[in-house]
């Protein structure tokens, strides 16, 4: 999780983008978007979510999961990145 939020912080994600973007996208709008995601994610408070995923995929026998298995949808801070 670490690892791609400093990929989106040092830019090295745009590679990525401009593999995948459509040719009709111009690389100066793909840009754009990169800029705006940097600037998203250094505002972010970061949350790593492993051990849920673990605990989710890994630990738990449940195979579909609902919004009513949760306590508490609410997202602790205005801005994450997980």
């Amino acid at each position: 999780m670490r690892a791609f939020a400093e990929s989106v912080l040092e830019g090295r994600f745009l590679a990525d983008v401009y593999s995948c973007a459509d040719a009709a996208l111009a690389k100066e709008q793909v840009n754009q978007i990169g800029k705006l995601i940097k600037s998203d994610v250094a505002k972010a408070q970061l949350i790593s979510a492993e051990n849920v995923a673990e605990y989710m995929y890994a630990v738990s026998d449940k195979e579909q999961w609902k919004a009513a298995d949760f306590s508490c949808l609410a997202p602790p801070f205005p801005l994450m990145f997980f």
